[in-house]
This record gives C-alpha cells, structure tokens and sequence, in this order.
C-alpha cells in the first residue's frame, strides 16, 4: 500500500517532512486519494466497528477546515489515514488512536489541486518561474500540473528528463505543434516547415501519458498572419487525430 504522503504526489518525502511544509505554509494536506473517501459524511466510519487496542490510524489531520466542493464538503473536521488510504472523516476523532498527528487549525484540508495552465520547463521556457516545479505548485497546494507548450516533439525527451522525472508534482505535457516549443512567446510556427504533426504525433505517442494533448498558439501576440495560423491550427487538429489526444 502507498504511504499517506505518497498519495499526495510526494515521492519519497517522509511523513515528518510532509507535515512541517505543509503546516509551515499554512495547507495542511493535498488529498489527490482522499476525494472519493472524503464523500463519507462527517461521522460515518470505514472499517470495522470495533475499537482495537492499539492505534486506529497511521495520521490524523486534526481540526483543520476540510473543503471537497465535488462531496459538498465545508467544515471543520478531522481525517484518519490509514495505509494511505482516508479512514474517517468526522468531529473529534481521538488523539490517542493515531500514530501521527498532524495539526491542520486555522488551515484548508483539500484534495490536491489541479493547474491546467502551467510554464515549467525552467530554463527554456521564457515564462517559466524561478525555482521548478515542487516550489511553485507542491508547495501551494497543486500537486498536477499541465505544461502548456513549453516542448515541442524535438525537446520532449529533455522535458521529461528534467522536469517530469524529477519533480514530485506530477507534471503532464501539452506538446506544442511549434518547434521552439516555449522558448519565443512568437515565432513558434514562424517557419511551417518545421511545424510537423507526423513527427509531433509520434513523440506524443512513445511519451503517453506524460503528454496528454496538442498545444498551438493562436491569437493576439502570436505575431504570426492568419494564414500562418490557421495552417498551425489544421496541423495540430492532424496530430491531434492521429494520437486520438486533445488539442
């Protein structure tokens, strides 16, 4: 079974490291498992009824004020995990039955966010903050991100290597029809013929499912013609069909 803090995305962070990050910026618990547990109603008990002698949990997230808006879910509860899985959710579950307490007052228990717009290839993307991955979503609350373009079909391997492999957040890819990838806010698909969506298809293809769609920019600040765009456009739809990905 996965441990509590794998189930929050965090790789091989221990439970102790876990709780001091999150308490010390003010989130106790991104529940990415806890969404489908968090539907129990505050009170209602998983697993056998029965007190047994020793611990009931491996962690208590106490008195923190749990917030799922998919369980309807807005009060101030606590969450028993056990196994890496969410026990209970209710009021004034016991201290002295769990391994490990974490103290969530005066913070949010949520599942993990989702960014679905992100800029994360440090280093290569032009809009890409300081500092990776783990620091600007891990550490907010956000533990799946999704590149929106930052690599094409030639840097994805590179991508993968450095940002998807080594980041607890589990980053996914939005693969950009244009070869420079996110390196220039603008020229992109300046030169169509290196706007390729047999060669992008096959890239998003041998990398799923780290990339989960086809990224093209259009639009104000593109500095590109419609012509040129709209010819962007029908290439990433074609690449788009043939990986059967979105776009």
């Amino acid at each position: 079974m996965k441990k509590p803090e794998d189930a929050f995305g965090l790789g091989n962070v221990t439970r102790s490291e876990f709780g001091l990050s999150i308490a010390g910026l003010g989130i106790a618990g991104a529940l990415a498992k806890a969404t489908p547990s968090l539907a129990q109603s505050p009170g209602e008990e998983k697993g056998p009824q029965s007190r047994s002698s020793g611990p009931e949990c491996d962690l208590l997230i106490k008195g923190g004020m749990v917030i799922d808006p998919s369980q309807n879910l807005d009060a101030k509860l606590d969450v028993a995990v056990k196994e890496g899985e969410i026990l209970k959710v209710t009021r004034d579950f016991p201290e002295d039955q769990a391994v490990n307490v974490l103290s969530a007052k005066d913070k949010i228990v949520t599942p993990g966010l989702v960014d679905l717009l992100a800029h994360l290839f440090e280093g290569v993307s032009v809009s890409a903050p300081y500092g990776g991955a783990d620091i600007n979503c891990l550490a907010k609350g956000t533990t799946t991100a999704v590149d929106e373009g930052s690599a094409d079909y030639s840097m994805l391997t590179e991508f993968r290597k450095y940002i998807i492999n080594t980041s607890s957040t589990r980053v996914f890819s939005l693969l950009n029809i244009g070869v420079t990838g996110a390196i220039v806010n603008d020229g992109s698909m300046a030169n169509l013929g290196f706007v390729n969506p047999q060669l992008t298809a096959k890239a998003a293809i041998e990398n799923k499912p780290a990339v989960v769609g086809i990224f093209v920019r259009l639009g104000e600040g593109a500095a590109l013609t419609e012509e040129v765009e709209f010819e962007g456009l029908k290439r990433a739809l074609e690449a788009a069909k043939i990986t059967r990905l979105r776009r």
